[in-house]
């Protein structure tokens, strides 16, 4: 649906009031999200959906809701409930108004200062804080979430911290300010000095030694990309090998519970087996088919199966109620469990690792 670009909240008056600083949330849930603060909002009807205290918060509740389905169901609920009660916003209602005329620059907004920062990039700031005669800038026309602060320097800006934290790294970088480029060049030497030292490219690139400090930072560059890269095998290795166990763990489990219904012991179904009962992965593994409603028995109410030597035939122990078809399926295991090892029930009760090493010399 075809929407302009400004973005409305749903007020107290039950009126939309247009917002000048709200920042479109792209996400991959297909709704049309912006966020006030670190609060979400959703565009179609002006409405919060979500209270959070930081921008962590945020991007954790946008990826829960790019991949939990029941919580995306409500939200789109939620805002078919509040469109049909109070109208769409005039953000979809006026797809052609424009941000500009509602909002329009000042002549002194219209670009603000060009300069580069540390990495050489040149972008444009506006000043959002000056106190004593310090000036604070963010970058202009960009998506940045953590809205980095910025001070001026020599025409360069120099990162010092985030925008809700004015007082992180400001007063360190002002007492520095004077003598900020002897600073500079004195670590950057001290780390050029020093081969198992990082060069700083910031630094170098304000100091127009930047390929000086690659070539100084090649080596060790190369040595992190080995150790990352012997980590990736190292990893591979144990995963692979993580995996192999439990695979064996997995058939011995299997190969054990099969052996107590060849046996006629009693099977306890007692142990999650790859997210479900054992007993349901006996059914799957041989072949029977349980209906979902029976599956949903056996986990709930399924105790044990049994062999019931007084009347020579299999059954089950079970909490709560009972049910009226499970026997039939029990039934058809058993005869799928004593197909499958070509002999009758009575059998012998080594594992699999000791049927291997039982063969005569």
């Amino acid at each position: 649906m075809k929407h302009s670009n400004v973005f409305y909240k749903h007020n107290k008056e039950n009126q939309f009031e247009p917002v000048k600083d709200a920042k479109a949330i792209r996400n991959k849930a297909g709704l049309d999200l912006y966020r006030i603060g670190f609060n979400i909002c959703e565009g179609k009807t002006g409405r919060i959906l979500q209270f959070e205290d930081n921008m962590d918060q945020l991007k954790a509740y946008i990826a829960k809701l790019e991949t939990n389905a029941d919580l995306l169901e409500r939200c789109k609920r939620v805002i078919n409930a509040a469109v049909e009660k109070d109208g769409l916003s005039p953000r979809y209602t006026r797809p052609d108004e424009k941000y500009a005329d509602l909002f329009p620059s000042a002549p002194s907004e219209s670009k603000g200062i060009l300069a580069p920062t540390m990495d050489g990039q040149k972008h444009y700031f506006s000043e959002v804080y000056n106190q004593d005669g310090i000036a604070l800038y963010i970058m202009k026309n960009k998506s940045d979430p953590w809205e980095y602060l910025y001070l001026l320097y020599e025409g360069w800006m120099i990162g010092v911290g985030n925008l809700t934290h004015k007082d992180i790294r400001i007063e360190e970088y002002t007492k520095e300010m004077p003598n900020f480029r002897q600073i500079m060049t004195d670590r950057l030497d001290a780390a050029l000095a020093d081969p198992d030292k990082w060069a700083d490219p910031g630094f170098a690139n304000f100091l127009g030694r930047r390929e000086e400090a690659d070539a100084h930072n090649q080596p060790i560059r190369e040595a992190e990309e080995a150790e990352w890269e012997a980590q990736q095998v190292e990893y591979a290795r144990r995963k692979e090998e993580e995996q192999l166990q439990e695979q064996r763990e997995y058939e011995a489990t299997v190969f054990d519970a099969e052996q107590a219904i060849l046996n006629k012991r009693e099977l306890i179904d007692d142990k999650d087996v790859r997210g479900t009962s054992l007993i349901l992965q006996l059914f799957r593994l041989n072949g029977v088919d349980v209906p979902l409603k029976t599956q949903g028995w056996i986990k709930s109410s399924l105790h044990s199966l049994y062999y019931n030597e007084n009347q020579s035939f299999w059954s089950y122990r079970y909490r709560g109620r009972e049910s009226t078809v499970f026997m039939d399926y029990e039934h058809q295991l058993v005869d799928a469990v004593e197909r499958k090892y070509e002999q009758t029930p009575e059998t012998d009760n080594m594992s699999e690792p000791e049927r291997e090493h039982d063969t005569e010399i």
